[in-house]
């Protein structure tokens, strides 16, 4: 496939791409939910979100499914870093901080400590702070999204200049934990909302067959009303389950990186949660052998690669008993 040239009016740059890759893509998604903007998915891409391109050529059609990875600056534009914020993941390195100005040259900043970013056209931002004296840098946003493409970007960016630095940092399950509830309560949500729609249809479709049988009118109008009201109810619920697993499959796909960093390679990704028409609940137990129990079948997860994960055998409640001495690395439950 040919490359191409994208142009980005805020800030007057153009961007060449040439042959695509389908490894550690990240790309940008922009959902649009009556009339105002927000990030649908900001992360290592799932299979799911590959966009189609049509290709016509004598006479044969087809569409191919392609996806590319942004530089950062297309998708970020500098911005005060914010000291507050609600979600942060703190990297240590065996080598000295490299300075920020230098690890993000293509940016104004003249700070070695502090950085801040802004999504072009949106106001999320996410800032990177370095502390010299103990050798660890900070990525720190309010959108849970941001996390794994900053902090692959800046992993990717201190192997450059540091091959031999050694990166660690602790996976971040109390996030994950509480994305996990909300999910499965919005699933089991949407789940009981079909079960009541279609009772209501049921009734509708009788007092339908009734007015029918009592009026000389043999098409009577629809309840649109009340269809719009069903529709609208579902399409809500539905919207943010979407929302939800999408920021989680970026919250999978931070894990992964967390967990190459260390060594392991685990089957848990972003493509976990959105390549299947499996509820959560059941994509977890099914994988992991571990039922009502979310993180614990997260943590089992992350200690099997993928070749060893369809092997994984029933555990006895004596093996259950001993899930505490399990080691995870720096996995806190």
């Amino acid at each position: 496939m040919r490359g191409f040239t994208l142009f980005l009016p805020e800030t007057h740059q153009h961007f060449e791409f040439g042959f695509f890759s389908s490894t550690y893509q990240s790309v940008l998604s922009m959902l649009s939910v009556s009339g105002r903007v927000s990030i649908g998915y900001l992360g290592t891409e799932p299979n799911l979100y590959k966009f189609g391109v049509p290709i016509n050529a004598c006479g044969f059609s087809a569409t191919a499914f392609v996806s590319l990875r942004l530089p950062f600056a297309m998708m970020f534009a500098e911005a005060s870093p914010e000291r507050n914020a609600s979600y942060k993941l703190t990297l240590d390195s065996d080598h000295p901080c490299l300075a920020l100005n230098s690890l993000f040259p293509e940016f104004q900043t003249e700070n070695p400590t502090s950085i801040g970013f802004r999504v072009h056209g949106y106001d999320a931002t996410v800032s990177i702070f370095a502390a010299h004296k103990s050798n660890r840098y900070r990525v720190q946003t309010d959108q849970p999204l941001l996390l794994n493409v900053v902090v692959r970007e800046l992993v990717e960016r201190i192997r450059l200049q540091q091959p031999n630095a050694h990166l660690h940092a602790n996976i971040p399950m109390g996030y994950i934990s509480a994305k996990l509830e909300e999910l499965m309560e919005l699933e089991a949500k949407n789940e009981a909302g079909k079960k009541v729609i279609g009772e209501r249809s049921r009734e509708m479709r009788a007092i339908e067959a009734l007015i029918l049988s009592k009026t000389r009118n043999t098409k009577p109008g629809t309840f649109e009303h009340i269809d719009l009201l069903y529709s609208e109810a579902h399409d809500q619920v539905s919207v943010k389950i979407e929302e939800m697993q999408l920021t989680l499959a970026s919250l999978f796909d931070l894990v992964a990186l967390l967990m190459h960093l260390g060594g392991s390679e685990i089957s848990l990704n972003g493509n976990f949660i959105t390549d299947t028409e499996q509820s959560l609940e059941d994509r977890l137990s099914w994988a992991s052998h571990v039922s009502n129990d979310p993180t614990r079948a997260i943590a089992v997860l992350c200690q099997h690669t993928e070749k060893e994960l369809p092997q994984i055998k029933e555990e006895t409640e004596e093996d259950a008993d001993d899930f505490d001495t399990f080691h995870t690395g720096e996995i806190k439950l």
